[in-house]
């Protein structure tokens, strides 16, 4: 309900107040725009930050994915993680906003490393959480926590993947480069959690 309604006024704000600048210039046809990408397929290291991007969950998948099924089947009550989740929602969509502002782009394989040991320690307490699960209230602020703990990591280590992605994007194809980057990023986060879950 909050998101709905958060993105039915940031819609209205866009649509009435923001005005698009136009831009004219030639479209390129399919054969100009292979030409251009040539560098991300030929770019051996641009290749491994498409891999890394598509397998880095792998080894999280399992415990990502069943980490709020495991806490159900031990008798934690689902109404308690919607609240809890709707609580994290004005959070969860302003981190982006107030991370960006303090961003400086060039750093981004040192906040990567930084972020990552942060997120195996994430993994760790949620793990912790369902192994030592215990319907209190300490409990309860601790699961409170550590999602507020995981929803700033995310954000963190996405606004940092979105500003490398930018910064090493073939201007002459930036907007496919982009594109194709984050679609590899969007997969990389998906497809391991539904094979965990199969497999499981």
């Amino acid at each position: 309900m909050v998101m709905s309604v958060y993105i039915i006024i940031l819609t209205l704000y866009f649509h009435i107040f923001v005005k698009e600048k136009e831009i004219e210039e030639e479209e390129p046809n399919i054969k100009e725009i292979v030409y251009s990408m040539k560098g991300f397929y030929k770019n051996k290291n641009l290749l491994v930050y498409i891999i890394h991007m598509l397998i880095w969950r792998v080894g999280f998948a399992p415990l990502e994915s069943s980490f709020v099924t495991q806490l159900i089947r031990k008798g934690f009550e689902k109404e308690i993680i919607t609240t809890i989740s709707t609580l994290l929602t004005p959070i969860s969509i302003l981190m982006p906003i107030i991370f960006a502002k303090k961003y400086r782009p060039g750093n981004e394989i040192d906040i990567t490393k930084y972020f990552f040991i942060l997120k195996v320690l994430d993994y760790i307490t949620q793990y912790a959480l369902v192994e030592l699960y215990d319907p209190t209230f300490i409990f309860y602020v601790c699961f409170f926590i550590s999602n507020l703990y995981s929803i700033i990591i995310m954000n963190v280590m996405f606004i940092n993947m979105g500003s490398f992605t930018n910064r090493i994007a073939d201007q002459s194809a930036g907007g496919t480069f982009v594109t194709c980057l984050s679609s590899c990023s969007n997969l990389g986060g998906t497809w391991p959690s539904q094979l965990s879950l199969l497999i499981m």
